[in-house]
């Protein structure tokens, strides 16, 4: 918003002032009534477009003890701030171990089954698998960054919305082969899926070759399958897109939970 405006208080907003140095330093070019404005521009802004309430998220791979406990002092007042102005947003602080956890294992465990790579990060973990088997240069790699064989139950699936998770499960479970002929065979069955995971068509559909790949994915003119096929025993199959949140999200952990134990 400053830099939009060519505020040169802009340079003044960038300042790290976590350490008491930094404070000691430039603690002179805060100006405590401008910054009040400043704020209040910021909530006018989020009362405009109507936004009330959401998730605030810094992130960062690694951040040290002595940065991180002051920084999440501020957070908190920060989200003290936005409550007193009637906004009720959260906001948290995920580093380190959280960051893996929840950013870094849920990203790549999701890298096979994400078609849109504008994200670099996501391009670059896909690229790199893609030459991983070539010749490398010594001192580098020579395996793919794989993504960690993740539990239903693990921490920052919860972030993951239904429809990746499923698909990433699937590649998981059939690259590991984990699936038995027996559950197959089940999954085809719509009565099967309507009770396992409350879903209205069959989890997979045998696809024959016969029929345009369109045709087998549209039901009644809606498309309720991916487009891209699993090979499954060396036969291929399409996986059901149609799956909700609330109503197939705690089935279809509780299936998955049942398939990993059985390894």
């Amino acid at each position: 918003m400053l830099n939009k405006d060519k505020d040169p208080y802009a340079s003044v907003w960038e300042l790290d002032f976590t350490t008491r140095a930094a404070k000691l330093k430039n603690g002179h070019l805060i100006d405590p009534a401008y910054q009040s404005k400043i704020e209040s521009r910021v909530s006018d802004y989020f009362r405009y477009f109507n936004f009330n309430a959401g998730n605030i998220i810094f992130a960062a791979p690694k951040i040290y003890g002595a940065v991180r406990e002051p920084l999440q002092l501020y957070i908190s007042e920060l989200q003290e701030l936005f409550q007193k102005k009637g906004l009720n947003f959260n906001f948290e602080l995920l580093c380190n171990e959280d960051f893996q956890e929840k950013i870094f294992n849920v990203v790549t465990a999701l890298s096979n089954s994400v078609s849109d790579t504008s994200e670099l990060f996501m391009r670059s973990i896909q690229m790199y698998n893609l030459f991983a088997e070539d010749k490398q240069p010594v001192g580098l790699p020579k395996s793919p960054v794989k993504a960690k064989e993740l539990p239903a139950d693990f921490k920052g699936s919860e972030v993951i919305k239904i429809g990746a998770l499923v698909r990433s499960s699937f590649n998981r479970l059939i690259t590991n082969d984990l699936i038995t002929e027996q559950e197959v065979e089940r999954l085809q069955r719509g009565d099967y899926s309507k009770k396992t995971f409350n879903i209205n068509f069959p989890v997979i559909k045998k696809i024959d070759h016969t029929f345009s790949m369109t045709e087998q994915r549209n039901v009644n003119g809606h498309s309720r399958f991916y487009a891209d096929p699993y090979e499954i025993n060396g036969t291929e199959y399409l996986l059901c897109n149609d799956w909700y949140e609330k109503p197939s999200r705690s089935y279809f952990e509780a299936w998955l939970r049942r398939i990993d134990e059985t390894k």
